[in-house]
């Protein structure tokens, strides 16, 4: 353990404790093994809010599935999240979130009933403006930032569909980060997270990425194409998925990189790379009102406006004693 290096008082799900300032966990998070394991619907998935999206990206793991509900029976989930245990949601959208009429309302409601909004989100449409930003900082909102990569403006266009994305991108994240989305503190999470997805194109990035994410404390997810989506298509072009070979290297420059500069010691996981999935421990709701286990099982339990939530979780036969961490549903289309 290198000695400057000041750890978390918390210990964290699977990771124990975490250095300060190097973008460990990202706020909404950081649950600890305790919290875990004796939860219920403790960090879930909510697809709430409109189908329209800016970009085009190949790998989009929604259907684009109409989003009907309304602002009333958003909050309804909300409350009854609230009485299952949820302590976070993650905002991932049918498309882009935060071009919602209802997006701010939605924000605030959870901010108000003690829930945590993680927001994934393109960035370029609407986290320029700064008043905006001071909302979603007002109802501490962590960001995570579309970012297929920080270095090749060529790939990362070209991804997306747009010509002009990955200037927007970059400008986008150093606004949030000049207005302290990334500003540390004794909890050692962040605000500010990058979402990089790994593929054979931008493999060499990815330690890069990591070393760049860890000096500004900024929380990166490593994850490899979900099952789901545009991914199961028959014309999905699987060539860029990462052989086994390549998942193993890239873990192993991780681990050393952080346990011999950052003194982060962590296991390896096919969730996140190096912090484990939460939201195995949750449900996936649809913006039809579906409920599902996990966006990478899409099986529907039940539909929010037949039955209650509290109804359809009990359907769940769940030992989270046993959870080791890892995706199974990536696990199991990739055979890792």
């Amino acid at each position: 353990m290198k000695k400057n290096i000041k750890l978390s008082k918390k210990k964290y799900f699977k990771l124990g404790k975490i250095p300060l300032g190097i973008g460990a966990i990202m706020d909404g998070w950081d649950f600890s093994e305790e919290e875990f394991r004796n939860s219920r619907c403790l960090n879930i998935e909510f697809r709430a809010f409109k189908n329209a999206c800016p970009l085009n990206c190949p790998y989009c793991f929604t259907d684009k599935i109409k989003s009907d509900l309304t602002l009333d029976e958003i909050r309804d989930v909300i409350l009854q999240l609230k009485e299952l245990g949820t302590k976070t949601i993650n905002f991932v959208g049918e498309g882009e979130p935060t071009i919602d009429k209802n997006f701010l309302d939605v924000m605030s409601f959870c901010y108000k009933n003690n829930i945590k909004p993680i927001v994934f989100s393109e960035g370029t449409t609407k986290l320029g403006n700064i008043d905006f930003i001071k909302k979603l900082k007002q109802y501490d909102v962590t960001i995570v930032l579309k970012c297929d990569s920080l270095f090749n403006e060529e790939y990362q266009n070209k991804i997306v569909g747009s010509k002009n994305y990955f200037k927007k991108r970059n400008k986008i994240l150093n606004f949030l980060m000049k207005n302290n989305f990334n500003k540390s503190n004794e909890k050692g999470t962040t605000h500010l997270a990058l979402n990089m997805i790994v593929t054979r194109s931008n493999k060499s990035e990815v330690l890069k990425t990591v070393e760049f994410c860890r000096k500004n404390n900024i929380f990166v997810m490593l994850v490899e194409y979900l099952p789901t989506g545009r991914v199961e298509k028959k014309d999905f072009d699987k060539s860029s998925i990462l052989f086994r070979d390549d998942i193993k290297k890239i873990r192993n420059q991780i681990n050393d990189l952080d346990s011999k500069k950052y003194g982060f010691i962590h296991d390896s996981f096919t969730s996140y790379s190096f912090v484990p999935c939460t939201i195995y421990g949750g449900v996936h709701i649809y913006g039809n009102g579906d409920v599902a286990r996990c966006a990478g099982n899409a099986k529907v339990l039940g539909n929010i406006r037949n039955e209650s939530l509290k109804k359809i979780w009990n359907k769940i036969k769940l030992d989270k004693n046993k959870f080791h961490g890892n995706c199974p549903y990536r696990n199991e289309a990739w055979g890792k």
